[in-house]
Formats: C-alpha cells, sequence, structure tokens
C-alpha cells in the first residue's frame, strides 16, 4: 500500500487553512472596527469629533437617500455619467465633501426640526396621522 496516497497533500491542507483563517477575519475585523470606533468614543481627543456626527445619525434615512441621489447624479447617465472619468481618489473626496455637507446640513435642520425630513413622513406614515416637526422654542 503506497503511504502517500492517504495522506492529505500539502495542497489541501492550505485550502483548508486559508478557510479557516477567512472565516476567522469575516468574524475578528468586525469585532476590530467596532472596537477601534468605541476606544475613539472613548477618547477625550476623538470625541468632540465624534460628537459632530450624532445629527446625521439622527436623519439616517434622509442621509443615505441624498447620498444615493447625489451617487446617481454624479456618476451614472441620469446626470453627468462621471463613473469611469474620475479617478478613485477624486470621487472618494467628492464623496467626503457630501458627506461633510449633509453634516454641516443636518446640524442646522435640527435647529429648527424634531426630524429629519424622510424620518418626519415615515414617522407620521406609520402613526397614520402628521406629527408635528417643528422644535417648540421657549
Amino acid at each position: 500500500m503506497n503511504y502517500y496516497l492517504s495522506t492529505p497533500s500539502s495542497l489541501e491542507n492550505q485550502r483548508f487553512f486559508g478557510a479557516v483563517a477567512k472565516d476567522a477575519s469575516n468574524i475578528f475585523i468586525p469585532l476590530f472596527y467596532i472596537g477601534t470606533v468605541l476606544l475613539f468614543y472613548k477618547s477625550d481627543s476623538t470625541r468632540k469629533f465624534i460628537r459632530q456626527l450624532i445629527p446625521v445619525g439622527k436623519m439616517g434615512l434622509s442621509t443615505y437617500v441624498l447620498q444615493s441621489a447625489f451617487g446617481i447624479f454624479i456618476y451614472y447617465g441620469y446626470g453627468l455619467g462621471l463613473l469611469l472619468k474620475l479617478s478613485g481618489t477624486v470621487a472618494l473626496g467628492l464623496g467626503l465633501l457630501f458627506f461633510i455637507l449633509q453634516i454641516l446640513f443636518s446640524k442646522w435642520w435640527f435647529r429648527k426640526y424634531k426630524f429629519g425630513p424622510l424620518e418626519w413622513l415615515w414617522r407620521s406614515g406609520t402613526n397614520g396621522s402628521w406629527q408635528a416637526i417643528r422644535n417648540v422654542k421657549s
């Protein structure tokens, strides 16, 4: 009997351990990201920056829909059609610029209103009646 035919090959071992490593990374990389964000949030030096994101987080649906509309307009044929014409760096910069504008808009919006525009529509539809949207100033 040939001993070498009954043992797993080196290639099979590499594939097995590669699959295990991939599965482990699918579990541990998101945990690493979550831990990193939590550490940044706990740090006094980054807390002020992270708090600037609270208003844009409170209007997550509006932010998501506006980002999608912006991306479709910039990149696809419905608008400027710049999908393959912009470098990755320019596209990333454009996205970050738009997100900064969304942060500023959301801070301005919440000075006057309780909910984001689409959040207000969603809440009104869910409750079956128009919800009060304006902040009550005393």
